[in-house]
């Protein structure tokens, strides 16, 4: 009975310890779990630790954005104001405020149609739900017509207004940017007020007038050229300024018109234009660039005048004056003649004349009239019928005097110094005299035991607007005994009248031979 009770208890203790081995790998193990699953916790802790650190972070980035983005739209030029689904305010910026006339504090919770006409409600409901429909996100609602909007005060105004849809957490919410464009709207009106008024000279103006834009095409004619043309403003535009110009004078008005464009420069040209009855009329063209207040050039303005009737009185006043011309000329011509003869008739006469004196007066005269014939030739010669190239009048005449003195002028020398200078034909037949007169006593007298001598004409300016006429010799000199004023001589008579005639100065010098100065004061007559 003992070895049965010790073999239970044996049995018992086996038990025990089989359950306390299994009891203690459970624990091991459940110990090894509880270690994993602590780990697994601290992962996940510290996993959530950094995505609340990220999640902090990007709530201060975003209340950051929101806050920049709240002072954009807060103090935005343009009035802002965002809108729920039932179109319900939710933010009013101070832009608004202005605008509007009301506080943000009266606006937010107010709906959008208590700052709109009553007549645009309907509409601007509509605008609404049209969105997110066929891709629409942004709408301009002042691009459909004309949209206005109502100040606290009751006055409606326009307004320039765009829509855009924005959805969050399935909410649709709405941002509407609006512009007061009431001076743009006025300035408008005065534009279209002040193009009717142009509109309204242009086409009363008694003148052609085009216009061009920038780019030198042609956008506007006035009433008076399509009238001209016999073509519509349609017609006119498609067709050109430049069509209907005579050929003849097509290349050098585009020519002209071109090189101005291209510096933007005012032109003026005449060229014929060709009228609706196929008839050519001259205009006379002229013009204008136009330019912005800030400079930036927007094409040309332009008048056409009728200048016909003024080019055939030219043409006409032309013929007249070349008729003139040729008569005068023919009168310069018969002059010289009757000139001639009389010199002629003065030779004839002096063969018949035995006495030495008389003889010498008969030559003087004679070099007189050639003298003024002279004049009348170089006149009847030269295009200009009412100048004298002095200069060749000079050499011509004392070339004249060399042949007529030709047995005392062997050795005599010429020297002339003139420049080329134009005179009136009174007062070269003037100098021509006086140059006759003293180059005659040079000749005669200055020379009379001398084997060669030297006679200088010199005309010259001193600078001050006086003209000088010198005439001098290296010959004997005048007579201790002579003055001027006093002077019996006709030659010398006349020279002292037409230097009195001209108001010039005469003035003798006895050094060296003689020298004989006249000043012309102030020019009196000459023309260079």
């Amino acid at each position: 009975m003992l070895e049965n009770s010790n073999s239970e208890l044996e049995k018992q203790v086996y038990e025990k310890r089989v359950i306390e081995e299994e009891l203690r790998k459970s624990y091991d193990e459940l110990e090894d779990r509880v270690k994993a699953r602590t780990a697994e916790l601290e992962q996940a802790n510290k996993n959530l630790r950094e995505e609340i650190k990220k999640h902090e972070a990007t709530q201060k980035v975003l209340k950051e954005t929101e806050a920049r983005l709240s002072g954009i739209v807060l103090s935005a030029m343009d009035a802002i104001i965002t809108l729920d689904a039932n179109q319900n305010i939710i933010l009013f910026n101070a832009a608004a405020e202005k605008m509007f006339l009301c506080s943000a504090n009266d606006a937010v919770g107010s709906p959008i149609n208590k700052f709109i006409p009553e007549r645009f409600n309907k509409a601007h409901t509509q605008h609404i739900q049209k969105f997110g429909k066929a891709g629409v996100t942004n709408r301009k609602m002042g691009a459909l017509g004309d949209v206005s909007g109502v100040r606290g005060s009751g006055e409606e105004f326009p307004i320039e207004a765009s829509i855009s849809q924005v959805e969050t957490s399935g909410q649709n919410f709405y941002t509407v940017i609006l512009r007061d464009i009431t001076d743009r709207k006025r300035a408008e009106q005065a534009l279209r007020e002040s193009e009717a008024r142009f509109r309204t000279m242009a086409d009363t103006a008694p003148v052609l007038i085009w216009m061009t834009d920038s780019n030198g095409q042609l956008n506007y004619f006035n009433k008076v050229w399509l009238a001209f043309k016999g073509r519509t403003m349609k017609e006119e535009i498609k067709a050109g300024k430049s069509e209907g110009i005579h050929p003849d004078d097509f290349n050098s008005s585009l020519e002209n018109y071109s090189s101005s464009f291209n510096v933007r420069d005012e032109f003026q040209m005449e060229y014929r234009l060709k009228r609706y009855d196929g008839n050519y009329r001259w205009m006379l063209d002229t013009g204008i660039p136009r330019f912005t207040e800030d400079e930036n050039f927007i094409g040309y303005i332009g008048s056409c005048i009728d200048i016909t009737d003024r080019k055939q009185f030219e043409e006409q006043i032309h013929d007249s004056l070349k008729e003139k011309e040729i008569l005068l000329k023919e009168i310069h011509h018969r002059v010289k003649n009757n000139l001639q003869i009389i010199s002629s008739l003065l030779s004839l006469q002096s063969n018949y004349v035995k006495d030495q004196n008389t003889l010498e007066i008969f030559k003087e005269s004679q070099n007189r009239v050639r003298s003024m014939a002279l004049i009348h030739e170089k006149l009847y010669q030269k295009g200009d019928l009412s100048q004298v190239n002095f200069k060749e009048y000079v050499e011509d005449l004392v070339s004249s005097l060399y042949s007529t003195y030709r047995d005392k002028t062997k050795n005599i020398n010429f020297s002339i110094n003139i420049k080329e200078l134009l005179i009136n034909m009174d007062l070269a037949i003037s100098l021509g005299l006086i140059l006759n007169e003293l180059i005659s006593n040079a000749l005669k007298y200055a020379f009379p035991n001398k084997p060669e001598g030297e006679i200088n004409v010199i005309f010259r300016s001193d600078g001050k607007n006086n003209y000088i006429l010198t005439i001098s010799d290296n010959g004997i000199g005048l007579p201790k005994n002579f003055e001027f004023p006093g002077t019996e001589t006709l030659g010398l008579q006349l020279v002292k009248s037409l230097v009195e005639q001209h108001d010039a100065e005469i003035e003798f010098n006895r050094n060296g031979g003689t020298e004989i100065k006249i000043t012309f004061l102030h020019g009196n007559g000459l023309e260079s």
